[in-house]
């Protein structure tokens, strides 16, 4: 790969459109320094987000307008950047459902800004939809905004590790109390959060791992696998898991066929397990310091011996395959040695699943999953009560405060000892608020884009593209799997949308 200077790069930004000018500026933005962004510490998290994010968008997304007007050939360059292909319809039909949900909303105020449901409401909607439309028309994708977004990731997750560990150098914790500590980690807030971020950036650096040719680049991925896995585990997080692990499921996918691909796959898992075993460890020695470990990681770290078996599996399994691709063994050891795979992991996953503390994450109940079982199935009960037109499109953009009070109020409050405004689950959470037809458009958005991402990433054969492309599309399978036990917020979700418009920029780019 040709390396490029700091002067040169200086001066191809210099020599850019206005237009890519403005797209440059607003990925720079959201990718280093929103992440870091905060006002009165945790007290404001989510309101400074959102109108950071806010400002932001409209502000690029004017500019872009503006930038098309002024050019000579504004028509053409118009034409050219608002020429829809089939992703740009489904995410304005997508925000079509949007907008009738709110105009038919059970309470159109709240639909409307969504303050009571952490932002999200139509507002938010047509800033997710501007941010894609800016990223996609005139972002700069490359290995340096990649590493901007990873040097951000590195410094979120890092801050929260350490205070995970009772360091709080920037003073977020001065101010809050003793018992609310471990809910709060980093420059994010909510641990559910973090975890939804950190869980992105560990499935993207995975992949990197992976498929970076680029030597140099390997240990520096390494070392962002531990600092995201430590990460990962110190948010005492569920929900960071599921998008890891379908993640990893695609990876694996794509790599199974290319020994080369699973000596690296098993490599990086053999890190991510050596990581949890530390992450015991630390927990153990650092006791008096370290927030306790809670939920899939305590029971993990519980059965230490399991993970060093596992790490020395993984990495054993990384020096075969590597010596099967460098001709070393006999091909017939690869269908042996996947047998032999595929039985380990149905073991170890028998093995966890024996444990004793598993049992409640197999019997759904109202307590399931930090009362996600009693808020699935209230809200499932309101909607098969809509009537047809409501099931269509929904109740409207953060309703599900006045959903959940107006029937189950007394209830609520009884069983919970809380009031929920979140489905934690964003794709039930959609189906509620903005129906059926909103629910399927934005989860074929996803799919299509990913689909989009993992047919370019097989097709093109620039490494530097081909990790751009497999960075943002697995970023977006983590946030889509870690989203069936979370919930939409201005923090991550705008993130979600970037890397949505990062993958398009690259297709459109491609095709032209």
């Amino acid at each position: 790969m040709v390396k490029r200077s700091k002067t040169s790069y200086i001066f191809t930004i210099r020599q850019l459109p206005i237009t890519e000018k403005v797209g440059f500026c607003y990925g720079y933005l959201m990718l280093l320094v929103f992440p870091l962004v905060y006002h009165d510490y945790y007290f404001d998290i989510t309101a400074t987000k959102f109108m950071v994010f806010a400002i932001a968008t409209i502000a690029a997304f004017s500019l872009m307008l503006l930038s098309f007007v002024i050019q000579e050939d504004f028509s053409e360059q118009l034409a050219a950047a608002f020429r829809l292909t089939k992703v740009d319809i489904i995410l304005l039909v997508w925000l079509g459902v949007n907008v009738i949900s709110c105009i038919f909303s059970i309470q159109m105020d709240i639909s409307l800004v969504g303050e009571n449901a952490r932002w999200q409401g139509l507002l938010s909607v047509f800033l997710y939809v501007f941010a894609y439309f800016v990223i996609s028309r005139a972002a700069r994708v490359d290995l340096i905004l990649l590493g901007v977004s990873m040097f951000t990731g590195a410094m979120v997750a890092l801050l929260g590790v350490l205070n995970h560990y009772g360091i709080d150098p920037l003073g977020f914790y001065e101010r809050i109390k003793d018992s609310q500590m471990p809910k709060f980690l980093s420059t994010l807030g909510n641990i559910n959060i973090y975890s939804s971020f950190v869980c992105m950036m560990l499935a993207a650096t995975f992949a990197l791992f992976i498929f970076d040719e680029e030597k140099k680049r390997k240990g520096i991925w390494c070392g962002l696998l531990v600092l995201f896995s430590l990460g990962t585990f110190v948010a005492n997080s569920d929900s960071g898991y599921i998008g890891i692990m379908l993640a990893l499921g695609i990876l694996f996918f794509l790599v199974w066929k290319n020994k080369k691909g699973l000596a690296c796959f098993f490599a990086g898992a053999g890190i991510f397990v050596l990581s949890l075993f530390l992450y015991g460890k630390l927990q153990i020695v650092l006791a008096e310091r370290a927030v306790e470990a809670s939920g899939l990681t305590d029971i993990l770290i519980s059965i230490d011996w399991l993970l060093s078996v596992g790490a020395v599996i993984c990495f054993a399994l990384a020096v075969i395959y590597y010596m099967m691709q460098k001709k070393q063994l006999p091909k017939g050891y690869f269908h042996g040695i996947t047998v032999c795979v595929v039985i380990g992991v149905i073991v170890v996953i028998g093995v966890i699943c024996h444990n004793d503390s598993m049992a409640g994450f197999f019997e759904f109940n109202d307590e399931w999953g930090t009362y996600r079982g009693y808020v699935w199935s209230r809200l499932w009960r309101i909607f098969t009560d809509f009537s047809p037109g409501r099931i269509l499109i929904g109740a409207g953009q953060g309703t599900i405060l006045e959903l959940m009070t107006a029937n189950f109020d007394g209830e609520m409050q009884a069983v919970t000892n809380s009031v929920y405004d979140s489905a934690h689950n964003e794709y039930l959470q959609s189906m509620i608020t903005t129906g059926m037809l909103g629910a399927i458009s934005y989860v074929t958005l996803l799919v299509t884009l990913i689909a989009r991402g993992i047919r370019y990433f097989q097709k093109n054969n620039i490494p530097e593209k081909r990790a751009c492309m497999i960075f943002a599309t697995i970023a977006v399978i983590a946030y889509a799997g870690q989203a069936f036990f979370s919930l939409a917020q201005p923090i991550t979700t705008p993130l979600l949308f970037i890397f949505l418009g990062w993958m398009e920029r690259m297709n459109r780019m491609e095709n032209n």
